[in-house]
């Protein structure tokens, strides 16, 4: 019987979690939509126009790993108190922020890896819909609520992808080349400051 309570216990707060995903990044677009300066919206802008690349290689984006970090520990904390009662809900809740901020990373680590393995947060950032597909870890909440639109695959996308991808390609070998000529030049410059 307590095996039968801790595996639904488990269960209720996966998809309270996912709910929980699903909402707080579906209510956040309708409130900042209007607001370009907002941290979600560069990330937005980010995340098009570099292929869903981070900030390692472009721009800063760390505004919004900083300010989602701060939301899902805010979350985690909230929920603290049913450890008491429902320790196994918690316990499941703290495991998905984990996982969120994992596989969210994940997902804006390379294009590959978000249309391979997350094509439905790669359809909400790269399709010129972004106000739909909600869910970063999976699209359960989005299929349930008609909100999953799908854009991968799409003869749109795989032009787009395409021409995106050369350009991609392009811009990091004239980053690489930009940083090792950069390189290459202060190495010079410091080289005739010794000697000197």
């Amino acid at each position: 019987m307590i095996l039968v309570f801790t595996i639904v216990e488990l269960f209720v707060g996966w998809l309270y979690g996912h709910l929980l995903e699903y909402l707080v990044h579906r209510s956040s677009y309708f409130l900042l939509k209007n607001n370009d300066k907002s941290s979600l919206r560069t990330h937005d802008r980010l995340s098009f126009i570099n292929l869903m690349c981070g900030a390692k290689v472009y721009g800063s984006n760390t505004e919004h790993l900083k300010k989602e970090t701060v939301i899902v520990s805010l979350i985690i904390i909230l929920h603290a108190p049913l450890v008491v009662v429902f320790p196994f809900a918690f316990l499941s809740i703290l495991l998905g922020g984990i996982s969120y901020l994992i596989q969210h990373r994940a997902c804006h680590s390379d294009v590959k890896t978000a249309r391979e393995y997350y094509p439905w947060h790669y359809d909400h950032h790269m399709s010129r819909r972004q106000d739909m597909n909600f869910g970063v870890r999976i699209p359960i909440f989005d299929i349930l609520l008609g909100t999953r639109l799908i854009y991968k695959g799409t003869k749109l996308e795989k032009l787009e992808y395409g021409k995106k991808l050369l350009r991609h390609k392009r811009f990091r070998e004239l980053l690489t080349r930009y940083r090792r000529a950069k390189k290459t030049n202060m190495r010079m410059i410091n080289d005739e400051d010794t000697k000197s």
